[in-house]
């Protein structure tokens, strides 16, 4: 269980950067809520999510019937909002248009289920890469969600705006604009996943105790004796 201080406590600490954040944002998406109104109402009543029947109490103390125009949902839903707009075709820049979302994923209740899938895999993912167990599977599963909210927020609204650098990053006027904060996060959380993927738990973890100082790495091969 000794562990060599070249590079093996390296992978510990990008594993408890990703595993408190991904907690936090997975509890945040199931423990609190947003108030939709209008279409987005509709959107959600499509995918089967309908207004709570309980009644809540009016100006004068007498209860009434919950508002069918709006809707309180955990902020999970808000997610499932995202997907289902993303498959809309948008009039894009230069002619035709483009959608962000499959229209077979956007069906029926697909996009809740990909909603809560995304928080699974914030808040079980998360929690197993902080113990270094299942490190590299855990650690792909969080790249991937990253790589999707890239797509969903950053790059795919670009490129259907038309207002680009490189052909795919959003064209912000000033390179230190606060703008360009959550795409650097989003970029940073998923490379330090990809290296997670790599390079294995590390020292202190529980794939350390099942794989032994491999870690779950591939063993490297002897050299041959000179």
């Amino acid at each position: 269980m000794s562990c060599k201080p070249s590079g093996a406590f390296g992978p510990v600490f990008l594993r408890i950067c990703l595993g408190l954040i991904f907690v936090w944002a997975g509890l945040g998406k199931v423990l609190t809520t947003t108030t939709v109104t209008g279409s987005d109402v509709t959107l959600l009543k499509e995918m089967g999510v309908t207004p709570k029947t309980a009644t809540v109490a009016g100006a004068t103390g007498t209860p009434k019937a919950a508002d069918s125009n709006e809707l309180e949902v955990s902020n999970a839903y808000l997610l499932a909002l995202s997907l289902k707009k993303a498959a809309v075709p948008v009039e894009a820049e230069g002619g035709g248009k483009m959608q962000l979302w499959p229209d077979a994923l956007a069906k029926g209740r697909l996009p809740v289920y990909a909603a809560y899938a995304c928080v699974l895999t914030e808040l079980l993912g998360g929690a197993l890469v902080l113990l270094g167990a299942i490190t590299r599977l855990c650690a792909f599963g969080l790249a991937c969600t990253m790589l999707v909210a890239m797509w969903l927020t950053q790059f795919g609204p670009a490129i259907q705006s038309g207002k680009t650098v490189l052909g795919f990053l959003p064209a912000h006027a000033d390179a230190l604009r606060a703008d360009w904060q959550p795409l650097m996060l989003q970029f940073s959380l998923f490379s330090a996943a990809m290296a997670l993927v790599f390079l294995g738990c590390g020292c202190l973890g529980v794939d350390r105790v099942l794989f032994g100082k491999s870690g779950g790495s591939p063993k490297p091969k002897a050299e041959p004796a000179q």
